[in-house]
């Protein structure tokens, strides 16, 4: 540091003395003017003295009994940065001022003092993770303070990371230091139980939550002010402490809780009263369940909509009187015959009974007045158990244009479907209305036909639909497009789709939508084995825009899957040296390297790429994947490998190749009945790439049953996909057509399929 900034702080006297150092206030080159004569000579200086000072006692040199330590003098240097940052501050000079004190923590980061002046100056200047830093230092220095966790929770919440905030003040609130019955301890916890609820994680919600509403009962024991108190209401009122402690399984206090908020009401019960009687039930009293439910519905309301006939129906059943709900029902339907929840529910309740006949009525009667997503679903189901094609195929249509989903007709079409008998006069009957008169099909029962048609995998006739709906709603292209290009895809029609996305693309209205249309096509081509092309495509979307690292990756991935591993490597490499500031995308890169490595053969690098990366991220689940995968292909660490890919399935447990994972590593671990079903699920879904294996798989299984012949086909097939694939895997069509040859030479028997071998 150059001594002038020392000479300008007023604080120098104290920098001084804490740098225990002579500092020079004039140059070597300065000029000091002769002095007057004197009137008598003055002595000359003796050695030892010092100028000005020869009559005073000589000057002796300072020898400390104990030199100082290395600690001991990082610590005064470290207070004298500290002193000084604290004179820039008061002069105003904030960025010197953090500087210096950021000096004084690398001196000695022990001292907490200056972590106080530090970590407010960081703040200001915007130097939000370095703050972070020192106030989780700061925080270890002092752990019986709850003040320091508070501030960092802040400081992660202001960082986007509430999963380490939480973490923060679920610390600070059991430290032994935080009185459970203060205010401040009530503050925290009523802020940790608004970001459970955030996260909708409704037990750790009402584990925090009950002190609170402890205290909001008694404030005095918990000396909270009225301010206070009104302050947590304000957010969160008895009706909602009485939801959150039903929906977290403290029943009896929520009956407390909804208790209360009656007597609020003056005794005003309302929708109280469904939640009353829900948690009755859940706290095994039926009896006043069933009273607080009678009172809901007597009151003609509508609010809980068919949710408190569903409720009615499970009080009665505990009680087992289920013969009494629709007699009821009946009898409340007369007294509340505009309540279009109720008249729906009554219906369902005849379809369910077989009394088909009068559920249609119903169902009719009452859309006719109030159009209602739910009983169009309701009225599809009398029409598919009826098979009247066309009704079914109006009523499926009202469900989805009434709610804009198909989650209401989810089970019906699913029967469709697995009825092909009755999928066929369905498509047929849509075919033949959009032949003959066009203008009659709409767009939501036009789109149930193409969903029915891509799930029942009649794709020529889901392209029929799909055009169709792309005739007729301009603005719905972008979403029908991918669905029609995902359809492709799912049943091999590659060329078919990278058609499609380059129609998609001449349509696309901008750039971005342009740019995904490229890379889905590229995406397409690879795997329809024209990797020259995808490749140039993915290098134009790449030169637009060259730090966009998706492309790159998608670059990377394509060379791989063209079996080009070593230019794969290459570019996986370079994305992790470009990109290594950014741990998500690292870790999606260095999957796709060990993915690389594993195809190359060899296995052991694949290995140790992927195990480095679940040491970092435990809990990432694509990594739970592939590693547990690879564990369970060389029959290792089986039991480790099963937890992992039972998490994998149970985050995405429509994934196809999570299921094969899982499914392979039972059959390792000899539970070949239980792998079977998962096995053949992930066939059935169909990945597009790595089919063959799949049905390999599905082969070794079925012969590990007993069911050879299926076996065979299972193997034959996957040895012709094999063959068929543009980059074919030459170990795995070998490895299954010596499965098909032993069975040949050995008179049709084959050896089973040893679980244990690599």
């Amino acid at each position: 540091m150059d001594r002038r900034f020392f000479l300008t702080t007023a604080g120098l006297f104290v920098a001084l003395v804490c740098h225990g150092a002579a500092v020079r206030l004039l140059a070597d080159d300065t000029q000091v003017p002769a002095p007057a004569a004197p009137s008598a000579p003055a002595p000359k200086p003796t050695a030892g003295s010092v100028p000005g000072q020869e009559l005073d006692d000589r000057v002796e040199p300072l020898n400390p009994l104990r030199p100082r330590t290395a600690a001991e003098s990082a610590r005064v240097d470290a207070l004298s940065w500290f002193a000084t940052g604290r004179v820039l501050q008061g002069r105003g000079e904030l960025q010197g001022a953090f500087n210096a004190y950021k000096r004084a923590v690398e001196k000695d980061p022990s001292v907490l003092a200056i972590y106080r002046q530090l970590i407010p100056l960081a703040l200001h200047l915007n130097q939000l993770e370095d703050s972070i830093r020192w106030v989780q230092k700061a925080s270890q220095l002092a752990p019986n303070d709850f003040e320091w966790l508070v501030q960092l929770a802040e400081l992660q919440v202001r960082s986007e990371d509430l999963g380490g905030a939480i973490d923060s003040l679920e610390r600070a609130i059991k430290l032994p230091a935080l009185d459970p019955k203060s205010t401040p301890s009530i503050v925290l916890k009523n802020q940790l139980g608004q970001w459970y609820l955030a996260l909708q994680r409704l037990n750790d919600a009402s584990r925090v939550l009950e002190p609170v509403f402890a205290a909001v009962l008694d404030p005095q024991e918990y000396k909270l002010t009225p301010q206070i108190r009104n302050q947590i209401l304000a957010n969160l009122s008895f009706e909602k402490f009485g939801d959150i402690f039903l929906e977290g399984d403290k029943p009896e206090l929520a009956i407390k809780a909804f208790t209360k908020a009656i007597e609020k009401r003056n005794g005003t019960t309302g929708d109280l009263s469904f939640q009353l009687s829900r948690a009755y039930l859940k706290n095994g009293d039926a009896e006043k369940s069933l009273v607080e439910i009678q009172a809901y519905i007597d009151g003609q309301r509508q609010s809980k909509r068919q949710s408190a006939y569903d409720l009615f129906a499970d009080i009665l059943k505990s009680l087992g009187r289920s013969a009494e709900l629709l007699p009821r029902l009946e009898k409340a339907a007369e007294k509340d015959p505009r309540n279009p929840f109720l008249q729906l529910y009554i219906a369902d309740q005849y379809a369910a009974a077989d009394r088909l006949e009068q559920a249609e009525a119903l169902f009719k009667k009452t859309l006719a007045v109030s159009a209602d997503a739910r009983g169009y679903a309701g009225l599809a189901g009398v029409y598919r158990r009826q098979n009247r094609p066309l009704e079914l195929i109006a009523a499926l249509g009202g469900s989805y244009g009434e709610s804009g989903s198909l989650k209401l007709v989810d089970r019906e079409l699913k029967a469709v479907v697995s009825d092909k008998a009755l999928l066929n006069s369905v498509l047929q009957a849509g075919r033949e209305q959009a032949q003959k008169d066009p203008g009659k099909l709409k767009y939501p029962a036009g789109y149930v036909l193409a969903h029915l048609a891509a799930e029942g995998r009649q794709t020529d006739i889901a392209v029929e639909f799909y055009r169709f709906l792309l005739r007729i709603r301009g603005d719905r292209r972008p979403a029908l497009y991918e669905e029609l290009g995902q359809h492709l895809m799912e049943v091999r029609r590659f060329d078919q789709a990278a058609d499609l996305y380059k129609e998609a693309y001449d349509a696309a209205g901008t750039p971005n939508e342009k740019s995904q249309y490229l890379n889905s096509r590229a995406y397409a081509l690879a795997l329809g084995g024209h990797a020259d092309e995808a490749l140039s495509i993915v290098r134009s979307l790449i030169g637009s825009d060259e730090r966009n690292p998706f492309y790159l990756f998608r670059e990377a991935w394509i060379l791989g899957h063209a079996r080009r591993f070593d230019d794969s490597i290459r570019a996986y490499e370079k994305l992790l040296a470009d990109f290594s500031d950014r741990p998500q995308l690292v870790r999606i890169v260095r999957s796709g390297l060990s993915n690389v490595y594993v195809a190359k053969g060899d296995i052991l690098k694949g290995e140790q790429i992927l195990e480095e990366v679940f040491r970092e991220s435990p809990e990432d689940i694509s990594v739970n994947n592939d590693l547990g995968y690879l564990y369970a292909d060389q029959g290792k660490n089986l039991e480790q490998a099963e937890k992992m890919l039972r998490k994998a399935v149970e985050a995405e447990p429509e994934n196809g190749a999570y299921l094969d994972s899982l499914g392979w590593v039972l059959f390792r671990l000899g539970k070949a009945e239980e792998a079977l079903p998962l096995i053949q699920r992930a066939v059935e879904k169909g990945q597009g790439a790595g089919d063959e294996t799949l049905l390999e798989h599905l082969g070794d299984v079925l012969d590990r049953l007993g069911r050879s012949a299926e076996a065979i086909d299972a193997w034959k097939k996957a040895v012709e996909m094999g063959k068929k694939s543009p980059y074919p895997d030459p170990a795995q069509v070998e490895r299954t057509e010596q499965k098909l040859k032993a069975r040949e030479m050995d008179g049709g028997k084959i050896p089973s399929v040893d679980p244990e071998a690599p």
